[in-house]
């Protein structure tokens, strides 16, 4: 998370600033007038930073549960791009599957990122439910997969030389 915190922080500064100087070169000193402001900009590193988090407590279970790295980095991708795919075909042939996705975490968290004017990668903006809902459902998936996570990892712990 921490990685990810400090590439976004890097990526997000540096294309600001090169927007800025180049829609300043392109309409002249009254394009830094009206260009994005850092507020935007750090209203969309929070929102992005706080997305990650279901995602990363899900990678993380997957990863300790099934005791290998590429097994947590593999399944994560593959969630990624599967939930996107079944929600779209599902949403299409059924009317009531689109209230089912606003319960999924990629779901969300497309959402939560796409309500703060930042780029998604699926095929469009999902329907926005709202902050407090987003938020709470993205909670309840970090909290959960973090918890599992936390357990697995605690049980499977070495008790040390006293237990014999």
């Amino acid at each position: 998370l921490l990685a990810f915190a400090a590439a976004l922080l890097v990526i997000g500064v540096l294309g600001t600033l090169s927007g800025q100087i180049i829609d300043g070169l392109l309409s002249g000193a009254e394009g830094l007038e009206t260009s994005t402001s850092w507020g935007e900009v750090s209203e969309l590193f929070g929102r992005s930073l706080l997305s990650v988090l279901p995602y990363v407590a899900m990678v993380s279970l997957v990863t300790v549960a099934a005791r290998s790295s590429a097994a947590g980095i593999g399944i994560g991708v593959g969630y990624y791009f599967l939930e996107q795919t079944v929600v779209g075909i599902f949403s299409a042939l059924f009317d009531w599957f689109q209230n089912v996705a606003e319960f999924l975490p990629i779901f969300n968290m497309e959402a939560f990122v796409s309500a703060g004017g930042g780029i998604t990668i699926g095929a469009g903006s999902p329907d926005y439910a709202g902050d407090l809902q987003t938020l709470l459902v993205m909670a309840a998936y970090t909290m959960v997969a973090g918890a599992l996570a936390f357990y697995l990892l605690h049980r499977r712990d070495i008790g040390g030389a006293s237990r014999g």
